[in-house]
């Protein structure tokens, strides 16, 4: 939809080829196990993926969220690895996790930190809830048949909009139908997901049908550039 906005692409011919890394996606059957175990244990497993400087902001509404939820779950926070050597950062984002975490009376777990495990794509594939703003992981969540929920905020739209020329607006899954758009926390996230389950599966089985292989359109741009 933003190509077609833009006058220098609007009458571009666009083809839908897929993302090898997402199609590509190894989950081992262990972790598929580790997991299922988890989800028995505790209820729905809810992965969050920041994203840099506007995480704080990410996790306010994400957080927000799951506080008024009265259904068994767990969250499984992830950090961009980039910002691992910004301590301010990660003592702000891990203070906001533990205040969330220590506020159940009645001692339930609700952050846990999967540090063991490396492939933040394949816990998308394996939680049944996927949240962030602009990450990957939601494409890999909805390609897998499991929920994005892709949260918008003044504060990372304007992070965001300076890479895409100043176009951008919200996570692209959301215009396609196969992720949940939240612009402030809301008190019923699991009841909503419930509700548009079917209709993002149906919307992400469409998106991610490629009219050709990425192998395929790597070699017609090829041809065209020669």
């Amino acid at each position: 939809q933003l190509l077609a906005k833009d006058a220098r692409t609007g009458r571009a011919k666009i083809l839908i080829s897929g993302n090898p890394a997402v199609q590509n996606l190894q989950v081992s059957d262990d972790l598929r196990a580790c997991m299922d175990n988890l989800r028995f244990k505790y209820g729905r497993l809810v992965l969050f993926c920041g994203e840099g400087e506007g995480t704080a902001d990410l996790l306010r509404v994400a957080l927000g969220s799951l506080r008024m939820s009265t259904e068994d779950f767990v969250l499984i926070p992830r950090f961009h690895p980039k910002y691992a050597d910004k301590p301010a950062l990660r003592i702000a984002w891990d203070a906001m996790l533990d205040l969330f975490g220590g506020r159940d009376s009645l001692g339930r777990k609700q952050v846990l930190r999967l540090d063991d495990v490396s492939n933040t794509d394949a816990l998308a594939a394996l939680c049944d809830i996927t949240m962030s703003g602009v990450s990957t992981t939601l494409i890999h969540a909805a390609k897998n048949g499991r929920l994005s929920v892709a949260i918008t905020t003044p504060y990372c739209q304007a992070l965001y909009q300076p890479s895409v020329d100043g176009m951008y607006q919200r996570f692209p899954g959301v215009d396609l139908g196969y992720a949940l758009e939240l612009t402030k926390p809301v008190n019923n996230l699991f009841e909503l997901c419930a509700e548009k389950r079917q209709q993002c599966l149906e919307a992400a089985k469409k998106a991610f049908e490629a009219h050709m292989s990425p192998y395929e359109m790597a070699e017609a741009i090829v041809a065209v550039a020669k």
